[in-house]
């Protein structure tokens, strides 16, 4: 049942037997959409862009990018900023570089490219960051910069969920650790006997 805790935009019908959505609003209580409700925001994006919101995460599709072939019962959009398991891994990996985790409830394709911003507090506003995929494998697969805007919040394009971090640097093109090198015109150290 789609919960009444969660507020749809009422919206015209789109003439096709079929409601159309424009904007959703998830709840930290549900941040689950149902299938019906995934047609009627694809149905919406066909016309113009569709917004998923909750308080402090935002997933727009331009109009005209939303699949509107859906194979679950149900998409989980919640989506969790320095509140998950992903942090102690990505502090492990990133050290002081890192700025913040985000982790998707939802883990796979998402049914169109989406715009998607994050408030990460008026501390970041106007700081580069770059965003990294947190792999299985504990490594992070650069993705793209952004710039915090002034009143904090980040947005990145993406057609997939999964973990991810915000770091203060690239990390990737740091340099390696320096290793000793030989001199093989140096005389050998000779131990005594």
């Amino acid at each position: 049942d789609d919960s009444s805790s969660a507020t749809p935009t009422p919206t015209p019908s789109s003439g096709t037997g079929e409601t159309a959505l424009y904007t959703y609003t998830l709840t930290e209580d549900n941040t689950r959409i149902l299938y019906s409700t995934m047609k009627s925001l694809a149905q919406g994006n066909k016309t113009q862009d569709v917004t998923i919101k909750q308080s402090n995460v935002e997933f727009t599709f331009p109009k005209g990018t939303m699949t509107d072939t859906y194979t679950q019962l149900w998409y989980d959009f919640g989506t969790t900023i320095n509140n998950s398991i992903a942090a102690q891994t990505a502090e492990q990996i990133a050290g002081d570089a890192l700025v913040a985790t985000i982790h998707y409830n939802y883990s796979g394709e998402l049914p169109g490219t989406a715009n998607i911003r994050f408030w990460l507090g008026a501390a970041q506003a106007g700081k580069t960051l770059y965003y990294y995929l947190l792999n299985a494998d504990n490594t992070l697969t650069f993705q793209q910069t952004t710039t915090v805007d002034s009143t904090g919040w980040a947005s990145v394009t993406q057609t997939h969920c999964s973990d991810y971090v915000f770091l203060n640097r690239d990390i990737a093109s740091a340099s390696p650790s320096v290793s000793p090198t030989v001199d093989p015109s140096a005389s050998p150290l000779v131990s005594p006997t």
